[in-house]
């Protein structure tokens, strides 16, 4: 990796208290904090809705951004869906991702940044799934904060991502390239996002 570029972290919120979450992201001197969640909003912990985290990281001296619009995976442009579920490889492909990527990279020269979506495990989200991959295709070092403190190489998560999947070929063997297309693709049609089904209202039924 060229050596002109910070390493790039990712985070899940999960149910993290506010104090937690600073504690993990002052740890790994997180200084800009990139939102990747396509609606940057929880029920379960509203205190990660965008309007209060925001405030919540300038109390730490940490920058926040949102790219959910570009990086989020939950695209609404309909031409990225196969069916009704998102495609990460359509979704890869565009051109508004890959010039957010290109922004990614170009802050990771400057900055040590941090992804931010809501699952605590990186192997069932799309940041890990789609984004890192990415990124990690392209040389950068890629880590991920895990919700018990510890962080992990793009590398690691994909072994566990093989064993989730049912291809892990054992410590003897580096996996191959076949192995891994193929786990992302099983991890893909489990947790990439599916449009719910429209409701179905009789005909002439007025909604109340």
């Amino acid at each position: 990796m060229n050596q002109r570029f910070h390493p790039i972290f990712t985070i899940g919120h999960s149910l993290h208290t506010p104090d937690r979450f600073c504690q993990l992201i002052i740890r790994n001197e997180i200084e800009v904090v990139l939102d990747v969640r396509s609606s940057p909003y929880s029920r379960r912990a509203p205190h990660f809705n965008r309007s209060a985290i925001e405030p919540m990281l300038r109390s730490v001296g940490v920058r926040y951004s949102f790219a959910g619009h570009t990086l989020g995976g939950r695209p609404e442009n309909s031409a990225l869906y196969v069916g009704s579920q998102a495609s990460y490889k359509l979704m890869a492909a565009s051109e508004s991702f890959t010039t957010s990527l290109r922004k990614v990279a170009r802050g990771a020269k400057s900055a040590i940044v941090a992804l931010l979506c809501a699952e605590a495990d990186p192997i069932e989200c799309h940041r890990f799934l789609l984004i890192s991959r990415a990124l990690h295709a392209r040389g950068f070092d890629v880590k991920h904060i895990l919700a018990n403190g510890l962080t992990e190489s793009h590398t690691d998560g994909e072994r566990r991502m093989l064993v989730a999947t049912d291809l892990s070929q054992g410590d003897v063997f580096a996996p191959s390239e076949d192995a891994l297309a193929l786990a992302y693709e099983r991890q893909a049609a489990r947790y990439a996002f599916v449009k719910p089904a429209p409701t179905y209202r009789p005909h002439g039924l007025e909604s109340a």
